[in-house]
Parts: C-alpha cells; structure tokens; sequence
C-alpha cells in the first residue's frame, strides 16, 4: 500500500480533531539560544503533552480515518 503525500487540506482536518484531545503545545524562547543564533527562536515543547511526544497527534489523527462498518 502506497502511502500518498498530506495536502493542506489534510493538515487544517487533521488540526481540528486533534484539538479536540490536545492541548496547544506551547512555546518558549530562551535568551542564550537568541544570541547564539543571532534570532528570536522558539522552541514548541510537545514532551509536555501526554506521551511526551509528538506522535500522539499522528495516533489521534489516524484513529479518525479508521472505521470498523
């Protein structure tokens, strides 16, 4: 089975469920990374949502699309 590419079509559905589950993942910036790079960087910290990864939202995402009928 072939696997086809997300559109953003895709993205924007699969937000919308997953929203329903999750919280936003928030984000932080930090002063030391800033002048490191020479940027305003923020780091988005899914380890602070359940599972401690991001791959719950792919799960959540793909229970979904599943159906048993």
């Amino acid at each position: 089975m072939k696997m086809e590419r997300p559109t953003f079509q895709d993205v924007l559905e699969a937000r919308y469920i997953i929203k329903a589950y999750l919280p936003r993942t928030p984000l932080y910036s930090y002063p030391q990374l800033n002048q490191l790079l020479d940027a305003k960087v923020f780091i988005k910290h899914e380890n602070f949502l359940p599972g401690r990864a991001f791959k719950i939202r792919g799960g959540l995402n793909l229970k979904s699309e599943l159906s048993f009928f």
